[in-house]
């Protein structure tokens, strides 16, 4: 059974730091999970999710962007690697079965333009790359 760790003082405080900047940014919808530190975060025009994690130093948004069985296709982990080098913020990573796009976020001098424009590049990098990713793992 795996347990969960409770959020620490200083990740609720800065979870309420992020619940406030989430809800001044036009576009988005969001949920904070029953883990404080946790928020799914929903745009409206590409119609993706992401999480955006809360820790103690850093923000990390987390998008699963695709499933696989086996072993990852050589061309799709170039593919990955070519993507990676052209995205301005945040990479393609495998972690298992699951390719995800992350982006951390140093928290201590976070603005509510930096996550903003996080966010966005985010959706907007994996919006633009989903069908070329689905495609190389077929």
């Amino acid at each position: 059974m795996q347990t969960v760790e409770k959020p620490t003082d200083k990740e609720i405080l800065n979870s309420k730091i992020i619940l406030d900047m989430l809800s001044k940014i036009d576009g988005l919808s969001f949920t904070q999970q029953t883990k404080e530190d946790i928020f799914v975060v929903s745009e409206e025009e590409t119609d993706l999710s992401c999480v955006v994690d809360v820790e103690e130093d850093i923000v990390s948004v987390i998008m699963n962007v695709a499933e696989f069985e086996g072993d990852l296709p050589q061309t799709t982990a170039g593919l990955l690697l070519s993507l990676n080098n052209s995205a301005l913020f945040g990479a393609f990573s495998v972690e298992g079965n699951k390719i995800l796009f992350k982006n951390n976020l140093d928290i201590e001098n976070l603005d509510l333009n930096e996550l903003q424009s996080t966010l966005t590049s985010v959706f907007l990098t994996v919006s633009q790359n989903l069908e070329a990713i689905g495609d190389s793992l077929n």
